[in-house]
């Protein structure tokens, strides 16, 4: 199994707490005048939406797609919210609002939003219908896709099947629409704490392939995450995700 390996930080001084406190007052101050340009300056890019969703990439895109995203429940969350009160330290992680619906960083940015309007919704619909008729025959029947990666030698699909989990493998460079070199089904999904990182397992007999999802990073990390082959708890590879769709 893969794990991510937390970052042990030294306690939070009283001044180092007050000043992110004040950063993330800054952000709330953003929301309370709903200002979109202020709020894009406190977005950290690219910015993860539910899959197939595409993520925010950058100010522009955020400004196309902000009322999208921060509907009326969601906006007034946060402009109502109090830094000092309702924001809570989750050490390297950050801090989070209402148990991780919102999540930002030590200068205030928002790094994470675990919250999907109807728009949203309803777009996200569209967009897995039309990914399902360009999917080849025998991966067309799922509840849910989760993810679709390119790594340096593979490029591979995860989607919900009820309670488990399938993954289907090709080689780089390959279309979806062809047939994949491997299908596992019957995979777990497993969280690794609040921040929304987690980690998909696909046994086949001795060996394990693992994706390891990367939601929420250390500062100024950005990372997809990562796709292993684990044998008797040992890593016979392991490649980093260089894209998600």
């Amino acid at each position: 199994m893969l794990v991510a390996v937390p970052v042990i930080s030294a306690p939070i001084s009283r001044e180092e707490t007050e000043r992110h406190q004040q950063a993330i007052q800054s952000t709330i101050d953003a929301f309370k005048t709903d200002d979109i340009e202020a709020i894009a300056k406190k977005v950290q890019f690219p910015l993860a939406r539910r899959y197939p969703l595409p993520p925010v990439n950058n100010a522009k895109d955020f400004g196309r797609r902000y009322t999208e995203i921060f509907d009326s429940t969601l906006g007034k969350l946060i402009a109502t919210s109090n830094a000092k009160i309702d924001w809570e330290n989750v050490g390297w992680r950050g801090y989070m609002l209402k148990r991780g619906l919102v999540w930002a960083d030590e200068d205030g940015r928002i790094i994470g939003i675990n919250h999907e309007s109807r728009r949203e919704q309803t777009i996200r619909a569209g967009l897995i219908e039309a990914d399902r008729n360009a999917l080849h025959q025998s991966l067309r029947t799922f509840d849910e896709p989760e993810l679709k990666w390119d790594t340096k030698n593979y490029r591979l699909r995860i989607d919900a099947l009820g309670k488990d989990h399938r993954l289907a493998v090709w080689p780089a460079g390959r279309d979806f629409e062809s047939n994949p070199l491997l299908i596992i089904e019957l995979g777990t999904l497993t969280f690794d704490g609040s921040g929304g990182n987690h980690h998909y397992s696909f046994p086949l007999g001795k060996k394990v392939y693992v994706c390891d999802v990367a939601v929420l990073g250390n500062a100024g990390e950005h990372r997809i995450g990562s796709f292993a082959l684990l044998m008797d708890e040992k890593i016979l590879f392991s490649e980093e995700a260089l894209k998600d769709y």
